[in-house]
């Protein structure tokens, strides 16, 4: 085989790649508008209980919501530095990012907790029922974005940035911007319908 036929059947790959993963994104946009749809039809079905007025603060999220750009903003420098072939700066984004990441994870959990301790589950209600399928599914999706950080980060301090090391950073920058714009959708549905 030639240098040329190895080039063409790697480019092959990494379209075959690339294109999965935009399926899956597709997918999963699906999946969040059907749950975007169930929060309209719910988020009135509280039997008496508390609204979402009542389950976080407007600042709360907005810190939440500050945490996810920054998470993405800094993977995308992470990802420029890969274009430049700067392994320690794609690796220190990577960390950043995985670490913003779990801090996000963590004040999602200790809202979620706060709702549990208080008597308020999953089972209170029909607004309570979709609001923590939403937050935990979201939650879920960010955990997987810092494995995935954490094991590109493992396999660069093995290798250096190749080709196909740029294609799995570029599916990971397309994911964290692909839950940057999932999380506006739940701020803005969320949270910011309840002034409406």
């Amino acid at each position: 085989m030639t240098t040329e036929t190895l080039h063409h059947e790697h480019q092959g790959t990494d379209s075959k790649i690339t294109y999965g993963l935009w399926i899956y994104i597709l997918t999963d946009c699906i999946m969040f508008s059907c749950l975007f749809a169930s929060f309209v039809v719910l988020r009135e079905n509280t039997y008496g209980g508390i609204n979402i007025t009542e389950v976080a603060t407007l600042s709360f999220v907005l810190i939440q919501t500050l945490l996810v750009i920054l998470m993405s903003f800094v993977y995308g420098i992470g990802y420029i530095q890969s274009q430049l072939l700067n392994k320690t700066g794609v690796m220190s984004c990577l960390i950043i990012s995985a670490l913003i990441a779990l801090v996000f994870i963590i004040l999602q959990y200790h809202g979620l907790n706060n709702l549990v301790e208080a008597g308020f589950t999953w089972r209170s209600s029909g607004f309570l029922s979709i609001y923590f399928i939403i937050t935990v599914i979201f939650a879920v999706h960010m955990a997987a974005a810092i494995i995935w950080m954490l094991v590109l980060f493992i396999q660069l301090s093995y290798v250096s940035i190749t080709a196909q090391m740029r294609t799995r950073l570029a599916c990971l920058s397309l994911f964290c911007n692909y839950l940057t714009l999932i999380w506006i959708f739940i701020f803005t549905i969320v949270y910011l319908m309840r002034a409406i």
